[in-house]
């Protein structure tokens, strides 16, 4: 059963009402960095460090995308709506989502963390707040908004139990 389907009245959103998709956020903070890093750029590091940054951002990247599709997974598994213009069919608290409610934004944040050590870079880490900030004003209180109207207090439930993001 669809959430829009539980409610005839049509008094609770159809969905959260985000109308851009999220990673967006995260490409386009990471390319504003790279273009100031193309224009200022950083001290080069020695070889020894250079190795570090590339391993320590080779495992962010890794363990983000992990996380990340985990949770895409877990969605499709659950056959909710994994977009967030779509309604969603139900609550999904397994897999990742008994550890954080947001794995998907979590592993993007990972990723571009890691990316920013890989190419040993650190302008796009002056964006990562700013990044952040938009996503959690811009779709995630959205989202939880949608939810508690959804699941009431299911999520409420949820929510209390497992953080925004670890």
């Amino acid at each position: 059963m669809t959430v829009s389907d539980s409610d005839p009245e049509g008094d609770k959103p159809p969905h959260p009402g985000v109308v851009f998709p999220p990673p967006l956020l995260f490409v386009g903070g990471f390319g504003l960095g790279w273009i100031v890093h193309r224009e200022y750029p950083q001290p080069q590091m020695s070889d020894k460090w250079l190795f570090y940054g590339e391993a320590i951002g080779s495992v962010c990247i890794g363990v983000g995308l992990a996380i990340m599709l985990w949770g895409i997974l877990t969605f499709f598994l659950n056959h909710t709506a994994i977009l967030p213009n779509r309604p969603a069919s139900g609550l999904v608290n397994t897999g990742p989502y008994k550890f954080t409610r947001n794995p998907m934004y979590l592993g993007l944040t990972l990723a571009y963390s890691g990316g920013c050590f890989a190419l040993s870079t650190l302008w796009p880490f002056v964006f990562l707040p700013l990044v952040l900030w938009i996503l959690v004003r811009w779709v995630i209180r959205r989202e939880e908004r949608y939810l508690d109207s959804a699941f009431g207090d299911r999520y409420r439930a949820y929510a209390e139990k497992v953080r925004r993001f670890i």
